[in-house]
């Protein structure tokens, strides 16, 4: 694919906007038509003429978040997921409110993604059957802080806000380009330009940092490039995080494969907080993946 112009990722964000809207209650449709913002890696990919991964939702308000979550909880028959307003406090300090999804275990499977076949063309969009239509958008995968849809849609419901409010919770510059269904209008920022071209990671600052560590090892495998200071940024917040709480691990594991590191958690879980040392976590870990790396 070529990259693609302005004009042509506004067009595909707005028609695919419209598409997850048409999905919806006419009611909750017209509730949260302008309520859309898109950002993150499907601006970055077009952007460089890369497949779309998927396209991340995030809502303007709280109202909106929760209206749609229960939606996707209470009419696709996941009744045993609580969706709940949870008042925290973040690593900087600050109060702030989220929207969490209460799941029996890590999360809630409605299928496997890997047996679906969905085209990566700009224009093409759609789930076809050979013998009956497929339902558009329909839950995937629910976790505490996302719902995952088919065709290509991931609806964020931990973080809501204006973009700037969002973008607090970025690690990396280049996915601040964002575009809002309100005013159709999309932003590129210059810094994330110049990040995308050159695929350089910047690194902003993060309420996540441990999850920006996992993140790096992702992009470096798809050719990006990440300096030592970067690198050190990244390693200083996460020095002046307090790991041996396993709810503060819990949170900052926020983007990280839950599955993947139930296990941990539920190990710091299971014994007093002073007993936790880094001999004590290697110990969990190498048991814990080399059973992984055995089955």
């Amino acid at each position: 694919m070529n990259p693609a112009k302005r004009k042509t990722i506004k067009k595909v964000i707005k028609d695919k906007i419209n598409d997850w809207l048409s999905s919806l209650p006419s009611e909750l449709s017209e509730q949260v038509k302008d309520k859309v913002i898109v950002s993150g890696g499907c601006i970055t990919s077009m952007l460089r003429g890369e497949p779309i991964n998927d396209f991340d939702f995030y809502m303007k308000d709280k109202e909106s978040v929760i209206a749609i979550a229960r939606h996707y909880c209470n009419e696709h028959g996941y009744d045993g997921i609580e969706v709940i307003v949870e008042n925290a406090v973040n690593i900087k300090g600050d109060g702030e409110e989220r929207v969490i999804l209460y799941v029996p275990s890590s999360g809630v499977s409605g299928e496997n993604p890997d047996e679906i076949d969905e085209s990566d063309e700009w224009s093409e969009d759609l789930i076809k059957d050979e013998t009956v239509e497929v339902t558009k958008y329909r839950p995937q995968f629910i976790s505490r802080n996302a719902i995952t849809l088919s065709n290509k849609v991931q609806i964020i419901t931990r973080f809501f806000g204006e973009a700037d409010d969002i973008h607090k919770n970025f690690d990396f510059i280049h996915a601040t380009c964002f575009y809002e269904s309100s005013s159709e209008r999309l932003e590129l920022p210059p810094k994330a330009l110049e990040s995308i071209l050159s695929q350089s990671l910047y690194y902003s600052g993060s309420l996540y940092p441990i999850a920006s560590i996992f993140r790096v090892q992702k992009f470096t495998k798809r050719g990006w490039r990440v300096t030592a200071g970067e690198l050190l940024k990244i390693m200083w917040q996460i020095s002046e995080i307090d790991m041996t709480n396993h709810k503060v691990l819990t949170d900052q594991l926020t983007g990280v494969d839950a599955a993947y590191m139930q296990g941990l958690i539920s190990a710091l879980e299971s014994v007093d907080q002073e007993k936790i040392n880094s001999a004590y976590v290697t110990e969990v870990i190498n048991r814990i993946f080399n059973s992984e790396s055995s089955n």
